[in-house]
């Protein structure tokens, strides 16, 4: 092996997928690899678990907001609000 560590600033760099991190964290391990980021250190079964969780609800999250910005941003009512005020 010509590498020992992969070395990130966060583990969301990676990835934010759940499953993609895991299978990411399982090659590495497998090949004698470990993941080390600035912001939690080494990395572990651990941080995967909740790391991983915690950027696929941020995923989710930020689907939703963009959702409902371009809804607002296209819906009818909003123009005529902006209208209305005279903007």
């Amino acid at each position: 092996m010509r590498w020992k560590a992969v070395v990130t600033e966060s583990l969301d760099r990676l990835s934010r997928d759940q499953e993609d991190i895991a299978h990411i964290f399982k090659r590495i391990s497998f090949a004698g690899g470990r993941i080390v980021t600035l912001s939690e250190g080494e990395i572990n079964e651990l941080h995967i678990g909740l790391k991983g969780t915690m950027g696929a609800l941020y995923l989710k999250d930020l689907a939703d907001k963009t959702r409902r910005g371009l809804r607002g941003r296209v819906s009818p009512v909003s123009f005529e609000f902006a209208w209305a005020a005279g903007q």
